[in-house]
């Protein structure tokens, strides 16, 4: 056995699968709590306070060792993500928005990390239904000796498949091109973003 490898059995040792299930399983219960809450004249503000405090709830938040791994994201229409409203925002939902809610929750640093969106005008359901078969798509083809290239090309072939009316005109739904996501690591989000790392800590 080689080093690297020795290395990557030691890293697995510190991770406590038992701890990563309870993230795991708190934030199955709370995003499946936050799509019932997100609806037409609400704050947004109001929408990420009630679900940090869930979150709080169901986890049994402990300062650093349990609870929210980042501030819930909002995200709407043209902003991709990681919007969050500051305190004193006032924005409300409307029914024609588009709204990414992302949620993130750890036990002892172990994050789990997942969203979800949000229509309720029905000309959206073709968005909806692309990012949904992209995502499918992307899940389907990852494995050992994956090329993320791969899977890119063929989540952007799916999402390219699809159309969208809108007020008379037809557009061609695209994944977005400049948000490149980021990494996680045990007590700490890397933001990747135009080639720049930031990096949040709990």
């Amino acid at each position: 056995m080689n080093d690297s490898n020795a290395k990557e059995r030691e890293k697995a040792k510190l991770i406590d699968y038992d701890d990563l299930r309870k993230a795991a399983e708190c934030h199955r219960q709370v995003r499946r709590y936050a799509q019932t809450i997100v609806r037409p004249d609400k704050k947004y503000i109001d929408v990420c306070r009630e679900i940090e405090e869930s979150i709080r709830t169901v986890i049994s938040a402990n300062k650093i060792d349990a609870g929210i791994s980042f501030p819930t994201g909002c995200s709407y229409n043209n902003i991709a993500a990681h919007y969050t409203p500051n305190p004193g925002d006032t924005k409300v939902i409307k029914k024609d928005e588009v709204i990414k809610i992302d949620i993130g929750t750890h036990v002892k640093g172990l994050l789990i990390d997942s969203a979800f969106t949000v229509c309720f005008d029905p000309v959206f359901d073709n968005l909806l239904l692309a990012s949904k078969e992209a995502t499918m798509t992307g899940i389907k083809l990852s494995g050992i000796d994956a090329r993320f290239s791969d899977i890119g090309t063929a989540i952007q072939e799916v999402m390219d498949s699809y159309e969208l009316e809108l007020n008379g005109k037809v557009y061609k739904i695209r994944p977005v091109r400049n948000l490149c996501g980021h990494q996680i690591g045990r007590y700490h989000v890397f933001i990747i973003r135009f080639m720049q790392e930031r990096v949040y800590q709990l």
